[in-house]
C-alpha cells in the first residue's frame, strides 16, 4: 500500500510520473508476486501517453500468477494505442485463442481482432493503391488490378469473407465489416 499510495501522491499531487514509476519499480522489485504494482505503473504510464512503457508494465503484471485477464487486455490496448497495429492484432488474437480466458475477455478480443483485421487490410490496400498511383499517375481500376500488377498477393477479404469495396474515382477502399452496427 505504501508504494501505491506514494506513487499516487507523486503522480497526482506532485505531477511527477517518473518519480511515481521509480517508487513503483522499487515496490515491484520488493514484491515480485504482486501484480497490482506493475498494473498501477501500467495505468500511470498509459494515462501519461507512454503506451510502450504501459505495455511493458501490463505484460509484467499479466505474467504474475493470479493476475486477472483484464490486464492482458490492457496490454493489447496499450500496444494498439502505440500505433503498432500488427503487434496489437497478434496480442488480441492470442487472447481470443487462449482457452483459459473469461467470456468477457474473449468477446472483447474477438471484436478487437475483427477491427484490427480490417484496419490492417485497409492499410495494405491503401499502400498498394498509392504505389499504383505513384507508378502510373492514376488510381487503379480495381483491387484486381493491384493483384495483377503484383502490388497485392491476392484480393484481401474482410472478417466476413467478403471482398473489400473500392472506389476507383477516389482511390479509397472500405469494408462494411468495420462497422459494428452495419450501414445505417
Amino acid at each position: 500500500d505504501a508504494y501505491s499510495l506514494g506513487a499516487m501522491i507523486l503522480s497526482v499531487e506532485a505531477h511527477d510520473l517518473h518519480g511515481a514509476l521509480r517508487l513503483l519499480d522499487l515496490g515491484i522489485e520488493r514484491n515480485p508476486d504482486d501484480f497490482i504494482l506493475p498494473y498501477i505503473a501500467g495505468w500511470e504510464s498509459f494515462h501519461a501517453g507512454e503506451f510502450g512503457k504501459a505495455s511493458d508494465y501490463f505484460a509484467k503484471a499479466a505474467a504474475i500468477p493470479g493476475a486477472p485477464d483484464l490486464i492482458a487486455r490492457n496490454r493489447a490496448g496499450a500496444v494498439a494505442r502505440s500505433g503498432d497495429t500488427a503487434a496489437a492484432y497478434r496480442l488480441w488474437r492470442e487472447l481470443y485463442e487462449d482457452p483459459s480466458i473469461d467470456d468477457t475477455t474473449r468477446a472483447i478480443a474477438e471484436r478487437q481482432v475483427r477491427e484490427l483485421h480490417v484496419r490492417i487490410d485497409l492499410q495494405t490496400i491503401q499502400a498498394a493503391v498509392n504505389a499504383y498511383r505513384f507508378r502510373y499517375g492514376r488510381w487503379p481500376a480495381g483491387i484486381e488490378t493491384l493483384v495483377s500488377e503484383g502490388l497485392l498477393p491476392d484480393r484481401p477479404r474482410d472478417p466476413d469473407g467478403l471482398p473489400y469495396a473500392y472506389n476507383p474515382a477516389t482511390g479509397e477502399a472500405d469494408s462494411s465489416a468495420d462497422r459494428i452496427l452495419g450501414d445505417h
